[in-house]
């Protein structure tokens, strides 16, 4: 079984609406996020880095400094959006933060998930959902 290794740019397709199955004529109009996704050292430090912080602050400022390590690490994995049209945002480039405060919800925490699962990148993606040829 082949499986990519850490510097592998997922295309993934978010499980938005019917983004999974647009039929052939509206495939440019799919949203495409380009994700690495976190490997087993990068979560480990994370976690040792959030017990540490909850042992050593208190508990708001150790969960501020825990969101902010975390949206840091999903930033390094983020490489950009394709499909995604924000009404106030038309036309920009959308780096992780304008993401993360923009887009809808629903698929901010999809994509938060998946980041960290090498096997839902892998499902979610975008050749599984392309569709099927008619013969031409």
């Amino acid at each position: 079984m082949k499986v990519y290794g850490r510097k592998h740019i997922f295309r993934y397709v978010p499980n938005f609406l019917d983004n999974r199955r647009l039929p052939k004529e509206r495939i440019a109009d799919q949203i495409v996020i380009r994700l690495r996704g976190v490997s087993v050292p990068e979560e480990d430090a994370y976690q040792r880095e959030a017990l540490n912080n909850v042992r050593t602050f208190a508990p708001d400022k150790a969960q501020e400094m825990n969101e902010a390590r975390l949206h840091k690490l999903f930033n390094e994995k983020f490489d950009g959006v394709e499909g995604l049209e924000i009404d106030d945002l038309a036309g920009k480039e959308m780096d992780f933060d304008t993401f993360y405060a923009e887009a809808p919800t629903d698929i901010v925490n999809e994509v938060l998930r998946a980041i960290r699962s090498t096997e839902a990148l892998m499902a979610g993606e975008q050749k599984n959902f392309l569709p099927e040829s008619d013969g031409v």
